[in-house]
């Protein structure tokens, strides 16, 4: 007999008894339902098909007697790792079947499988079996379970059910009629599961902490989520990035259920993009079909036929992405305010500045300029350089609140200042407009019936210890009815104390600890903003009223023993040693 002609009947032979199984012996005492599924030797199996890969082999009952059923993968002519896909149909696969979409999948009944439950089985095939097989009887069976139930065709001709039928997304895998042990029913559900939930196509988002160009010296940061077509959270899914323009590309990530953030921080003026992609399961799997395979009509499973098989790859899905932006020098913000509206000649005047916005690793000289005198009250273009009243430089390293160096003011008349801050490799240069209302100060000659308010001041202890906190209450009598003088208070110290003492010390060199100010407008007590002492030694207030259109200036001197503080450390508790051993009270 040739070669051909051996296959032939071979063919023929095997379409007889089937290779999806379903080799019957008759059973004495008449016709039952499959029960009893158990999980048999898989040389039984075998038997009846050498193309086995991994699986388990399934022995049960059935109306016509006993039978064998394989849930696993096979090996098609050419070599490919498949699952069959079409209950009792022949098993083998020519190796020139061809390859074709699960689009509008049908089983051998020619019922429609959903679109969500082709997905959800083409997830699980795709995670579990990318390359074929999971490389395991078990898992490899489990994924056999779950297409017998997602197919609906485990009804053989005698109309024995011996697979649960109509599996849908979230739904839970059952076993085989009769039952089945072991832990390949606990692996399908886990699977099913992950599959209903996880099914592809996936989307991946890019959200921006914040829209708007990207200033230089700046971090931006992006939460970047995984979504199935489930709308579910897609943890541990691998997003790779893709950019353009002067930025640093941020590495591959795992994605977690609350979203993995990542940052970009840009190294020049520019445009730039970010694309993520994510490449997981698609919607629609592959599937070897020869031309002759046909469905047919009834409501069992035909003993013949032309397999199917689903390859156990599927074809990856890219979702991508993109979040473009422009890269530009940061600008500052400066709000600035003078220290006091109205004074008298000779008076130091001070400028309040707050700055936002200064981008980290910003560390520039300030400049401060003070203009006038003017006869009337500035506007934007007074600020001339012959009206240059004094300059002060400060330093600037970081966002926040500061008062620059003071200016005498020496003549009557309204005086502004203004603020500059210089530009760098990240900021453009900031400077403030001329002739803001709230950048001017009236300096005006006392009246010769200016009053000298009285200033008492008292600290809140003479005594403290360290990590305690102190404040000055100032006490000022003697104002002009709708004076409003600013006052103020430094916190010098600490220096040695002599013999325990504070009293008679030199202040002269005193260092600062804090200082700050406080606006009086009326009489009244008046309170310091605390300090917390760090270091022990003594500690003094002193206070400055400056003075006003009504009134001169008042000041303190340091080292008044009111004002005074001596600040110690906590004295450590001895506690005694209670000596251990037996109890003795003086006899033998």
């Amino acid at each position: 007999m040739s070669p051909s002609r051996h296959r032939s009947v071979l063919v023929a032979l095997l379409l007889v008894v089937t290779a999806t199984f379903a080799l019957v012996v008759a059973s004495p005492g008449g016709v039952r339902p499959a029960s009893a599924a158990s999980v048999a030797p898989t040389a039984s199996c075998r038997a009846l098909d050498p193309n086995l890969v991994h699986g388990v082999c399934l022995k049960y009952t059935s109306r016509s007697g006993t039978g064998f059923s394989w849930i696993g993968t096979l090996r098609a002519d050419n070599g490919r790792v498949f699952f069959c896909i079409d209950y009792l149909y022949d098993s083998r696969i020519a190796g020139n079947a061809t390859v074709i979409g699960t689009h509008g999948l049908v089983n051998q009944f020619g019922s429609r499988v959903g679109a969500a439950e082709v997905a959800a089985l083409n997830e699980v095939i795709s995670t579990w079996a990318a390359h074929g097989s999971t490389g395991s009887d078990n898992r490899d069976a489990a994924i056999g379970l779950i297409i017998r139930e997602v197919m609906s065709d485990g009804t053989r001709s005698d109309g024995t059910v011996v697979y649960p039928r109509g599996l849908r997304v979230g739904g839970t895998v059952r076993a085989p009629v009769g039952g089945l042990s072991g832990p390949v029913l606990d692996l399908a559900r886990s699977m099913w599961s992950q599959g209903s939930a996880q099914r592809g196509p996936w989307r991946v988002s890019l959200t921006a902490s914040r829209a708007g160009a990207l200033p230089l010296g700046t971090t931006r940061t992006y939460r970047t989520t995984v979504v199935s077509s489930a709308n579910q959270v897609v943890p541990g899914a691998r997003v790779t990035f893709t950019c353009t323009g002067p930025i640093s590309c941020p590495a591959p990530l795992r994605t977690t259920a609350a979203g993995s953030t990542v940052a970009v921080r840009p190294a020049a003026i520019g445009a730039y993009s970010i694309r993520a992609t994510v490449t997981g399961p698609a919607a629609d799997g592959k599937l070897y079909r020869v031309g002759t395979w046909r469905t047919h009509g009834g409501g069992g499973a035909r003993n013949n036929g032309v397999q199917r098989g689903w390859i156990a790859q599927s074809t990856p899905a890219s979702a991508t992405v993109s979040a473009t932006s422009g890269i530009v020098k940061g600008n500052p913000q400066v709000a600035t305010r003078a220290s006091v509206a109205t004074v008298v000649p000779g008076t130091p005047l001070r400028d309040l500045v707050t700055v936002s916005s200064l981008p980290a690793g910003y560390e520039q000289t300030a400049t401060a300029t003070l203009y006038g005198p003017f006869d009337a009250e500035p506007g934007a273009t007074s600020c001339t350089p012959d009206r240059i009243a004094g300059r002060v430089s400060f330093p600037l390293v970081a966002n926040g609140s500061l008062t620059t160096p003071a200016v005498v003011a020496t003549q009557p008349g309204y005086y502004v200042w203004t603020e500059s801050l210089p530009g760098d490799v990240h900021t453009n240069p900031v400077t403030a407009p001329c002739g803001l209302s709230v950048e001017t100060t009236l300096v005006r000659s006392a009246p010769l019936t200016a009053t000298t308010p009285r200033v008492h001041t008292i600290a809140s202890g003479q005594h403290s210890l360290v990590g305690g906190r102190v404040y000055d209450d100032v006490r000022v009598d003697g104002l002009p009815s709708g004076a409003s003088v600013p006052v103020e208070w430094t916190l010098l110290g600490p220096i040695a104390p002599r013999q325990g003492s504070c009293a008679g010390l030199d202040w002269s060199h005193a260092p600062v600890i804090a200082r700050g100010s406080l606006v009086v407008s009326h009489d009244g007590t008046w309170r310091t903003a605390p300090t917390v002492l760090r270091t022990a030694g003594c500690v003094t207030y002193t206070e400055r009223l400056l003075a006003s259109s009504t009134s001169v200036a008042v000041s303190t001197r340091p080292g008044v023993a009111s004002e005074t503080v001596l600040v110690t450390r906590p004295v450590t508790r001895v506690v005694p040693e209670i000596p251990s051993g037996p109890f003795s009270d003086g006899t033998r």
